[in-house]
C-alpha cells in the first residue's frame, strides 16, 4: 500500500497538482482518481517527449495499466501527428501551386500565403516532427509497454513461485503478455524496429514470442516491397510518357488528351504518394529489403535456438530443484522432437520463397548446427531449385532484352519515315519497357547471376552438404577414441566401425556423382583434403582428370568443325548484306549436321582455348599428392603411436611396411604422371614446391632436373627458331605493305621457303615466349634455390636425427651407415650447386641466393658461388667494355662526319671503311640476354657481397666454436671436420677479396668490420691491401692526366686549324680519335677514378684505421681460429687491372719505370723495387714493429703536407713519439721539394719573361741589316721549350701566400717533432728541429734554444750557416738586426741595415746600433758613416732637421771633423728643391749647424760653408736676406721667421684664392712626411736616379738581399765616403 501511495504521490507531483510542502496523510488517492488526473494532464499535453518521459517514470513505479493507458495515447497523438504532417504536404503542394506565374496572385493573397507560411515555421519542433521521428518515438512507446508486459509476467511467475512448489501454470500471464506485444507490434510499420522488439524478447527470456514479431517484421517488408513496385510503376509510366512526348516533337506530334490526363493524374499520384515508415529511398532499396529479411530469419532462428537453449538449461536447474517449469515449458520439454524440428521449421518458413538470394539461403544453412544430413540434402536441393529458377530467368530476360531492342529499332525506323508503330506493337513495347524500368529497381542485383556465380553457389552447396557429413563423420570417430565422452552411444565392433566408415566414403562419393566440372571438382577435393580424407581426395582428383580428358578428346572433334562453321556463317551473312550469292549452303548444313550427331558441348567449358585445362591438371596433381602425403603423415604418426603403446611383439612389421610401400608406389606414380604429363616449367615449378613443403626431397631433386632440362630444350629450339621468324616476320610486314600500296610483293618464294623450314622444326610450346630470351630466367632461379634448400633442409633434419640418437642410445649408432647417408647429402647439395653454377647468370639472382646461404649459414657454399658471381661480373665488364668501345668509336666518328658535311667535306677512305665496319660488328654483337648494368651498380654489388661475405664467415666461425664448445662429448673427427670447415672458409674467403676487391671503401669498411672482432692481423692485411689499390689507382690516374693533357693540346691545336678551314693530319687525327676513345671509356670506370675522389686524403683516413687495430692488437686477447691473409707481396702493383685489362693481356706483371706522383709535387727518384720492400708488414713481428711498419707504408702514400701534419698529431695523441719523428722528416721533405719546385716555377717565369723580351726587342729592331742575321727561331724553340716546362708545373696563384702557408705548416710540424724528440731524448734530432724552427721563424728566442742546444765546439760553424740563412731571408729587418746585435755580428749588421724610409722606428734602430758599435766594438764606426750620411741627406731633404740631432750629437764626438761636411752635403740636397715657404726652418736649421761648429771649435769651417753657400744660391735673394740675420745679435731669428711666415701665409691664401694649385707647407720637428710643390717643382739627383732605375728580378731565395744601389746618389755617397776619409 506504501509503496502505491508513493508511486501516486510521485505521479501527482509530476502533474504539478501538489507541491513537496503537501503532508503525505492528505494526499491518499485512489486509481480512478489517478486516472483522472492523468487524463486531465495528458488532454493538455501535445508533447510526445514528455508523454514519454511519463510513461518511463510510470514503468520504474511499476504502474503498469497506467503506462498502457499512457503509452496508448501517446500512439494516438503520434498519429494525429503523422496525420497533420501529410495534410501540411498536401497544403505546401496547394500553395506551391497557387504561386506558379502562370496563376495571378494579388498581392493580399501573397501576404495571406506567406502569413501562413511564417506562422506554420513558427510552430514547436515537437509539432513538425519528420516521419522518421515518429516512427522512432511510436517504437519507444511500443518497447515500454513490451517492457512492462514482461515486467508484470516476471512479477507475477514469481509470486506464484512462492506459493506453489510443484507446478506453475501462466496462461493467463502469457495471454496478457501476447495482447500486449500484438498490440506493440500494429503499432509499428518499420521492419528494423521490428526485429529490434524481436531482440528484446529474445533477451528478456521470452525468444519463442519473438518469433510472430519477426514474421509481422517479414510481412511488413513484403507490404513494403509492393508500395515500392506501386511507386516505381507510377514515376516509370510517368517517364515513359514524357520520352514519348519527345519523340513526338520530332514528327510534329504531340501527346493524346488521355495521355496528357494520366501523365497529371500520375504526377499528382507520385507527389502524394505516401512509403510506409520513411521518405528516404535509400532505406527502402530493394536489396536493403532482401538483407532485412535474411536478418529476420537469422533472428527467429536464433530464438528458435535460444528457446532450446534456454528450456535445457532451467531442466538442469529443476533437475537439481533449483527452479520450477511453467505449465507451458513443461509441455515444451516433454516434446522433445517438436522442440528438435522448431529451428528446421524456421528454415523451411524462410526458403519457402522468402529468402531467395541463394547466397542468403547458403548462409542460413551454415548456420545450422549439426544438421540431419537428409535436412542438409533437402536444403541443398532447395537452393539448387532456385539456382535453376534464377537461371531460367536469365535465359527468358534475354530473350525480352533481344525483343524489347528489336521493337525500339522498329520504332525508330518509323518515325525517321514519320510514322508510329502499330497499336499492337506500340502496345508490346510500352509493356516490356515498363518491366525493364520497374526490374531496374526491383529486382535484386543476385537475380542478375553469371556463369562464374552459378558455378560458386555449386561449389559452395556441395562444400555444405560435405562439411555435414564430415562433422558427423568427426563425431563418429570421437565416439570411438573417446568413448568416456559419450556414455549414451552404444560400443560398436570391428566390422560396424568399418560398415559406418564405408557408409561415410560412399556418402561422399554420392556427392559428387553429378558434377562434371574439373574446375569444381578441383575444388572439392581441395576442401575434402582440408578435412584429412585422403582416399577421397584421390578419388575425386582421378574424376577430374577423367572429365578433363574427356572434354578435350570433345574439343578436338568439335572445335574444328565449329570455327569452319563459323567463319562460313560470317562470310555468308557478309556477302547478304553486299547483296551478293552465297554458294556453300551445303557445307553449312554438313557441318550443321556433323556437329549435332556430336555429344553436347559443357557449359563449363571453353570451345576454343585448347590449353583450358593445363594449369588445372596440375592442380588436380598437387592436390592428388598433397592427400596421400597427409595418409602417409597420419600413418607414420599411428605408427609411432602403435610403438608407443603396444608391445613390439604384438606389432605387425610387415603390414607397416606393406602400407609405406603402398604410399610411397602412389607418390611415385603421381610424379611419374607429372613428369610425363606436364613439360611447362612453371608448372613442375609449383610441383617441386609442394614436395619441398612436405619435405619429399628426392622428388623435389627429379622433378627440377627435369624442369632446368625443359629449359634448356626450350631455349635451344628458340636459337633456331627465333631468327627464321624474324625473317617470316619482316617479309609478312613487308607483303601487307605491298599489298595496301597495290604493289606486288617480289619475295613470295623466299617467304614460302622459311615458312617450310619452320614448319619442319619441333612444335612450338605455346606456354614458351619466342622473343624473349630470358624469359625463365627467374623460374631457372627459383627452381634451383627450392632445390639447394631443399637438400640443405633435408641434411640438416639428417643431422638433428643424428646428434638425437646420439643422445638417445651412443651404442646403436651406425658409424659407416651414417657416413655414406652424410655423403649422400653432399653429394645431393654438390648436384644442386653445380646446377646453379652452369644455369644461372643473372647477378641479382646470384646476389638473393648468396644472401639465402648465408642466411642459413651456408659460408662456404655461398662463397662459391660468390666467387661464380665476381667472374661473371668480371665477365660482364669485359663484354659491357667492349660493346661501349665500338658504340663510342661509331660515335666519334659519326660526329665527325656530321661536322665535315656541314663544311661539304667527307670522312677519309679508311675512317669510312672503319665507321662501316665498327656498325656492322656492332649489330652482329653477342650480347647476354640478362642486363649489362653499369659500373656503380657492379661495384655496389660487389662491395654488399664482400661485407656480407665477411659477416657471415664471422657469424659461422662464431656459431662453430660455441658448438665445439658446448658439445663435450664431441668425436675427434668431427672436430677436425669442422676445424678443416672453418679453415677452407677462411682460405677462400680470403681469396675472393684480395683477388676481386678493389674498391677503397669497401676494403677500408671490411678492415673496421675485422677489427671490431679483434680479427687484427687479417685488418691490417686489408689495410696493406688498401694501400696498393690506391697505388695503382694513382698510376691510372698519372695516365689518365697525361692522355687528358695531350687530348687537350690536340682539340686546341685542331680548334685553331678549323678557324682556318684546314684539318689535323690523319696521324695527329687518328692519335685525337684514340684519346676520345679512351676518355668516355673512362667515363663508365669505378668511380675512384674520378677527380673527387683523392687518394691521399683517403690514405690517411685508412693510416687512422690501421694504427688504431694495431694499437687495440695489444690490448685484446687473442681470438680462436683467426683468419688468415695471403701475402700482400703476390698481388700485382700494376695499373688496376679493371681499368687496363687490354695491358694486362699484353705483358702481365710488368713494372713501370716512374713512380707515382700526387699534387704534380712528388719527384720521380724512387724505384717501384723500395715501394714493394715497403708495402707489407710481418705477422711475426712485434706490435710496435707493426705500427712502425704501418707508418713507413702511410708515408709511401701520403703526400699532401696538411695530411702528414695531421697524421702527425694523431701520432702524438697515441703517444707514438718516434713515429712522429718519421713523420715529421717526410713532411719537412715535403715542404722542401715543394719549395724547390715554386723556385723552380720562379726562374722558368722569369726565363720566359726574358726570352719574350728578346724577341719583342728583335723584331723591332730598326736595323734591318743585323735583324736579318739574327734567328729569331732560335728564341722562339726556347720559349716553347721554357712554356712547355712551366705548363708541366702546378699553376701557383699567389706565391707569396704559398710561401706563408709552407713556412707556417713547416713551423707546426716542428714543434711536433721537438715534442717527439724531447720525450725520446734524441738530442741530435732536437737540435737539428731547433734549427729548422729557428729558419722557419727567425727570432731571438729561438736563436737562443739553438745556442743553448749548440755545445760550444761546433756553435761557431752553426752560427755562420745561420748568419747566412739570416742574411738571405726576406725577413722583418728590424728584427733581423736585432738578432745580429745579440750576437755581436755588427759587421754584418752594418751590412743589412736598411735604406731610410721616414718611419720613426728606424731612426730609433740606427741609434741603438751606432751606440751598441760604439760601445761594443769602436772601429767598426767608420763603416757606420755612409749610413748616417744616407740617412741625413733623406731626413734633411725632408724638412726633418731635428730628427737627427740625437744621432749627429753622438757622431759629432767620434768624428768632428766630419760633421760640418756631413752638413754641408745635406745643405745642398735641401737646395735643390726648396721652397719660399720652406726658407724659415732652412734658417732656423743654418743656426743650429753654426752653433753646433761653434762649440766644436770649427767657426772657420762655418765661415768657408757661408761664404761658399751665399756665392752658390745668391740668386735667392729673400733667403739671402733671411740667412745674413744669423749673425746680426740684434734681431731675434725666431721672431723674424714667425712674421714672416705670417706674411707668407697671407700670400699663400691670396694666391689660393685665385689658383687651383696649393701647397702645403712642413711644421719643423714632425715625423709627417712634406708633400712637394707642384709649382717649380725639380727632381733631386737622387730621385731622378731612381726614377731610371729599372726593377730587376731576384730568385726567391735572394728575396730579402739588399738591393744593388744604382744611380746619381750612389755616386754621391762613394764620393762622400771618399772626401770623408
Amino acid at each position: 500500500y506504501q509503496r502505491r501511495v508513493r508511486g501516486l504521490l510521485n505521479i501527482r507531483y509530476n502533474a504539478g497538482l501538489i507541491s513537496t510542502d503537501t503532508p503525505l496523510l492528505n494526499c491518499g488517492m485512489s486509481l480512478q482518481e489517478v486516472k483522472e488526473v492523468l487524463r486531465y494532464r495528458l488532454n493538455r499535453t501535445t508533447n510526445p517527449n514528455d508523454i514519454l518521459s511519463l510513461a518511463n517514470t510510470l514503468l520504474s513505479q511499476n504502474e503498469f495499466d497506467l503506462l498502457y493507458d499512457v503509452c496508448r495515447f501517446g500512439q494516438n497523438l503520434l498519429l494525429q501527428l503523422d496525420q497533420n504532417r501529410i495534410d501540411t504536404a498536401k497544403r505546401k503542394l496547394v500553395i506551391a501551386d497557387i504561386r506558379k506565374p502562370t496563376n495571378k496572385i494579388t498581392d493580399e493573397q501573397k501576404k495571406i500565403l506567406d502569413l501562413e507560411e511564417n506562422l506554420r515555421s513558427t510552430l514547436p519542433e515537437y509539432l513538425r516532427l519528420p516521419i522518421e521521428k515518429i516512427h522512432d518515438l511510436r517504437y519507444q512507446f511500443a518497447e515500454l509497454m513490451v517492457k512492462g508486459a514482461l515486467n508484470n509476467k516476471n512479477n507475477a511467475i514469481f509470486q506464484l513461485k512462492q506459493t506453489n512448489k510443484t507446478e506453475i501454470d501462466d496462461a493467463a500471464e502469457t495471454i496478457k503478455l501476447e495482447k500486449i506485444i500484438e498490440e506493440a507490434i500494429h503499432a509499428i510499420q518499420a521492419p528494423p524496429q521490428l526485429l529490434k522488439l524481436c531482440r528484446l524478447l529474445d533477451n528478456s527470456g521470452s525468444p519463442i514470442l519473438g518469433i510472430p514479431v519477426a514474421e509481422y517484421a517479414q510481412l511488413m517488408c513484403i507490404t513494403i516491397r509492393k508500395k515500392l513496385r506501386e511507386r516505381t510503376e507510377i514515376a516509370t509510366k510517368i517517364k515513359l510518357l514524357e520520352q514519348e512526348a519527345t519523340r513526338l516533337k520530332r514528327i510534329k506530334m504531340d501527346l493524346t488528351k488521355q495521355q496528357l490526363s494520366d501523365m497529371n493524374s500520375l504526377r499528382e499520384k507520385l507527389v502524394l504518394f505516401q512509403m510506409p515508415y520513411s521518405e528516404n529511398m535509400n532505406a527502402l532499396d530493394i536489396n536493403a529489403l532482401e538483407q532485412m529479411t535474411l536478418q529476420i530469419s537469422i533472428l527467429m532462428m536464433s530464438c528458435a535456438v535460444n528457446f532450446k537453449k534456454n528450456l535445457m538449461e532451467k531442466k538442469k536447474l529443476v533437475i537439481q530443484k533449483k527452479d520450477i517449469f511453467t505449465k507451458k515449458e513443461k509441455e515444451k520439454v516433454d516434446n522433445l522432437e517438436e522442440l528438435d524440428g522448431l529451428v528446421n521449421k524456421v528454415l523451411d518458413w524462410a526458403l519457402e520463397g522468402r529468402v531467395e538470394d541463394p547466397q542468403h539461403m547458403i548462409q542460413l544453412a551454415k548456420n545450422l548446427n549439426e544438421p540431419d544430413l537428409d535436412f542438409a540434402s533437402s536444403i541443398c536441393e532447395t537452393v539448387r531449385k532456385r539456382l535453376k529458377q534464377l537461371k531460367d530467368l536469365s535465359e527468358f530476360r534475354a530473350k525480352q532484352e533481344k525483343e524489347l531492342e528489336r521493337l525500339r529499332q522498329e520504332r525508330e525506323t518509323t518515325l525517321t519515315n514519320w510514322k508510329l508503330l502499330p497499336d499492337k506493337e506500340s502496345r508490346a513495347l510500352y509493356e516490356l519497357e515498363l518491366q525493364k524500368e520497374v526490374d531496374l529497381v526491383m529486382i535484386p542485383t543476385y537475380v542478375n547471376i553469371t556463369k562464374e556465380k552459378l558455378e560458386y553457389f555449386e561449389s559452395s552447396i556441395t562444400q555444405f552438404i560435405l562439411d555435414c557429413i564430415y562433422n558427423r563423420k568427426d563425431r563418429f570417430e570421437d565416439e570411438i577414441k573417446n568413448p568416456s565422452k559419450f556414455p549414451n552411444v552404444p560400443r560398436r565392433s570391428t566390422e560396424q566401425i568399418a560398415t559406418e566408415r564405408n557408409r561415410f566414403s560412399d556418402m561422399v562419393a554420392n556427392v559428387i556423382v553429378k558434377i562434371e566440372d574439373p574446375k569444381m571438382l578441383y575444388e572439392i577435393a581441395q576442401h575434402v583434403q582440408k578435412r584429412k580424407d585422403g582416399d577421397s581426395v584421390v578419388v575425386i582428383g582421378e574424376k577430374a582428370q577423367k572429365m578433363i580428358s574427356h572434354v578435350e578428346a570433345l574439343r578436338e572433334t568439335r572445335a574444328p568443325l565449329q570455327n569452319e562453321l563459323d567463319v562460313l556463317i560470317a562470310s555468308k551473312e557478309d556477302l547478304l548484306k553486299r547483296k551478293r550469292q552465297f554458294d556453300k549452303q551445303d557445307r553449312i548444313d554438313e557441318l550443321q549436321n556433323l556437329i549435332a550427331k556430336l555429344p553436347p558441348w559443357p557449359e563449363y567449358a571453353d570451345l576454343n582455348n585448347y590449353h583450358q585445362y593445363d594449369s588445372l591438371s596440375l592442380d588436380v596433381v598437387r592436390v592428388m599428392t598433397g592427400a596421400i602425403l597427409d595418409n602417409k603423415t597420419a600413418l607414420e604418426q599411428d605408427i609411432a603411436r602403435m610403438f608407443k603403446e603396444n608391445a613390439p611383439e604384438t606389432i605387425n612389421h610387415k603390414k607397416i611396411e606393406q602400407d609405406r610401400n603402398d604410399i610411397q608406389e602412389k607418390i611415385r606414380h603421381l610424379t611419374k604422371q607429372c613428369l610425363t604429363k606436364f613439360s611447362n616449367p612453371a608448372y613442375l615449378l609449383k610441383f617441386a614446391n609442394d614436395m619441398k613443403a612436405r619435405k619429399e626431397t628426392e622428388i623435389v631433386i627429379e622433378v627440377i632436373q627435369k624442369c632446368l632440362l625443359r629449359i634448356m630444350e626450350i631455349n635451344q629450339q628458340r636459337k633456331k627458331r627465333k631468327p627464321v621468324q624474324l625473317k617470316i616476320d619482316e617479309l609478312e610486314l613487308a607483303n601487307e605493305e605491298a599489298t595496301k600500296a597495290g604493289k606486288t610483293f617480289s619475295r613470295k618464294e623466299k617467304l614460302a621457303k622459311l615458312k617450310n623450314k619452320i614448319s619442319k622444326l619441333p612444335l612450338w610450346p605455346h606456354f614458351a615466349q619466342l622473343y624473349k630470351d630470358n624469359q625463365y630466367d627467374q623460374t631457372i632461379f627459383q627452381a634451383i634455390e627450392v632445390a639447394l634448400y631443399a637438400v640443405l633442409d633435408d641434411r640438416d633434419a639428417h643431422e638433428a636425427a643424428i646428434s638425437k640418437q646420439y643422445y638417445e642410445d651412443r651404442t646403436s649408432v651406425d658409424a659407416n651407415k651414417i657416413a655414406s647417408e652424410r655423403k649422400q647429402k653432399e653429394e645431393a647439395i654438390q648436384k644442386v650447386m653445380n646446377w646453379a653454377l652452369e644455369n644461372i647468370s643473372e647477378l641479382e639472382y646470384l646476389q638473393n641466393l648468396i644472401q639465402g646461404l648465408t642466411g642459413k649459414r651456408e659460408v662456404l657454399l655461398a662463397l662459391h658461388l660468390a666467387e661464380h658471381c665476381l667472374k661473371q661480373i668480371k665477365n660482364i665488364k669485359k663484354i659491357r667494355n667492349e660493346k661501349n668501345k665500338l658504340q663510342y668509336r661509331i660515335n666519334i666518328l659519326t660526329d665527325e662526319e656530321k661536322f665535315l658535311q656541314s663544311r661539304k667535306k667527307t670522312l677519309d677512305p679508311a675512317a669510312a671503311k672503319e665507321l662501316a665496319s665498327l656498325k656492322k660488328k656492332l649489330e652482329q654483337f653477342q650480347t647476354p640476354s640478362f642486363d649489362l648494368g653499369s659500373e656503380t651498380k657492379h661495384q655496389t654489388l660487389k662491395g654488399d657481397l664482400a661485407v656480407q661475405l665477411v659477416n657471415s664467415t664471422l657469424d659461422k666461425k662464431n656459431f662453430i666454436t660455441n658448438i665445439m664448445k658446448r658439445d663435450l662429448e664431441m668425436t675427434d673427427e668431427r672436430k677436425k671436420h669442422w676445424t678443416d670447415y672453418i679453415s677452407a672458409i677462411h682460405q677462400k674467403l680470403a681469396e675472393l677479396l684480395f683477388a676481386y676487391i678493389k674498391n677503397p671503401n669497401v676494403l677500408l669498411s671490411l678492415s673496421k668490420i675485422l677489427r671490431a672482432v679483434n680479427e687484427f692481423d687479417f685488418a691490417l692485411k686489408m689495410g696493406e691491401h688498401c694501400f696498393n689499390q690506391l697505388q695503382k689507382i694513382r698510376k691510372t690516374r698519372e695516365k689518365i692526366e697525361k692522355e687528358d693533357q695531350e687530348r687537350n693540346q690536340l682539340q686546341l691545336e685542331e680548334e685553331n686549324l678549323h678557324k682556318v678551314m684546314q684539318y689535323l693530319p690523319l696521324a695527329k687525327k687518328q692519335k685525337l680519335r684514340d684519346l676520345l676513345l679512351d676518355y668516355r671509356v673512362l667515363q663508365d670506370a669505378a668511380f675512384y677514378y674520378a677527380l673527387n675522389f683523392d687518394p691521399d686524403d683517403f690514405a690517411l683516413t685508412l693510416t687512422q684505421h690501421l694504427l688504431s687495430v694495431s694499437i687495440d692488437s695489444r690490448k685484446a686477447p687473442p681470438v680462436q681460429f683467426p683468419l688468415v691473409a695471403p701475402d700482400t707481396n703476390v698481388i700485382s702493383m700494376d695499373i688496376d687491372e679493371e681499368q687496363q685489362d687490354e695491358e694486362e693481356e699484353e705483358g702481365e706483371g710488368e713494372e713501370d719505370e716512374e713512380e707515382y706522383s700526387d699534387d704534380h709535387a712528388v719527384s720521380k727518384t724512387k724505384t717501384k723495387a723500395k715501394t714493394k720492400s715497403k708495402t707489407t708488414a710481418t705477422t711475426t713481428a712485434s706490435q710496435s714493429t707493426k705500427t712502425k711498419q704501418i707508418i713507413e707504408l702511410a708515408l709511401e702514400h701520403i703526400f699532401k703536407i696538411a695530411n702528414l701534419i695531421t697524421l702527425a698529431k694523431l701520432l702524438k695523441e697515441k703517444s707514438e713519439w718516434a713515429n712522429v719523428i718519421t713523420c715529421g722528416n717526410k713532411c719537412q721533405q715535403r715542404i722542401t721539394e715543394k719549395k724547390k719546385e715554386f723556385q723552380q716555377h720562379e726562374d722558368l717565369k722569369n726565363e720566359f719573361e726574358r726570352l719574350d723580351n728578346e724577341r719583342l726587342q728583335l723584331m723591332l729592331s730598326k736595323d734591318s741589316k743585323e735583324n736579318e742575321k739574327v734567328d729569331v727561331s732560335d728564341i722562339e724553340a726556347k720559349i716553347e721549350a721554357t712554356k712547355q716546362s712551366l705548363g708541366a708545373l702546378p699553376i701557383i696563384a699567389d706565391m707569396d701566400k704559398e710561401l706563408e702557408t709552407l713556412n707556417q705548416q713547416l713551423l707546426e710540424i716542428t714543434e711536433l717533432v721537438i715534442e717527439a724528440a724531447k720525450v725520446e731524448i734524441r738530442e741530435e734530432e732536437l737540435r737539428k728541429q731547433t734549427i729548422i724552427a729557428f729558419k722557419a721563424n727567425t727570432t731571438t728566442q729561438r736563436w737562443d734554444q739553438v745556442r743553448a742546444l749548440t755545445p760550444e765546439e761546433d756553435w761557431g760553424k752553426v752560427k755562420e750557416e745561420l748568419v747566412v740563412y739570416v742574411l738571405r731571408q726576406n725577413t722583418n729587418i728590424q728584427d733581423k738586426i736585432e738578432l745580429l746585435l745579440k750576437d755581436g755580428l755588427f759587421k754584418q749588421v752594418i751590412e743589412v741595415f736598411p735604406k731610410p724610409t721616414g718611419k720613426k722606428e728606424e731612426r730609433e734602430l740606427l741609434l741603438l746600433v751606432y751606440k751598441t758599435i760604439e760601445e761594443k766594438e769602436p772601429a767598426l764606426l767608420e763603416k757606420m758613416i755612409p749610413i748616417v750620411s744616407r740617412y741625413m741627406k733623406r731626413y734633411y731633404q725632408e724638412q726633418k732637421y731635428d730628427k737627427m740631432n740625437p744621432l749627429l750629437d753622438r757622431f759629432q764626438r767620434r768624428f768632428p771633423g766630419l760633421i760640418w761636411s756631413l752638413l754641408g752635403h745635406a745643405c745642398d740636397m735641401v737646395m735643390f728643391d726648396i721652397m719660399p715657404s720652406q726658407y724659415s726652418n732652412f734658417v732656423i736649421m743654418l743656426r743650429d749647424m753654426k752653433h753646433r761648429l761653434e762649440l766644436l771649435n770649427k767657426k772657420d769651417h762655418w765661415d768657408k760653408f757661408f761664404k761658399d753657400f751665399k756665392r752658390k744660391h745668391v740668386g735667392k735673394k729673400k733667403l739671402m736676406q733671411m740667412v745674413n740675420l744669423i749673425g746680426d745679435s740684434v734681431w731675434d731669428l725666431e721672431v723674424v721667421v714667425t712674421s714672416e711666415d705670417r706674411g707668407n701665409t697671407r700670400k699663400r691664401i691670396k694666391e689660393d684664392s685665385s689658383s687651383p694649385i696649393t701647397t702645403t707647407p712642413t711644421s719643423a720637428g714632425t715625423d709627417s712626411e712634406t708633400p712637394k710643390s707642384k709649382k717649380g717643382k725639380r727632381k733631386s739627383l737622387g730621385a731622378a736616379s731612381t726614377s731610371k732605375k729599372k726593377k730587376s728580378k731576384t730568385p726567391l731565395t735572394a728575396r730579402g738581399d739588399k738591393t744593388k744601389q744604382d744611380g746619381g746618389e750612389d755616386l754621391e755617397e762613394e764620393a762622400d765616403t771618399e772626401e770623408l776619409y
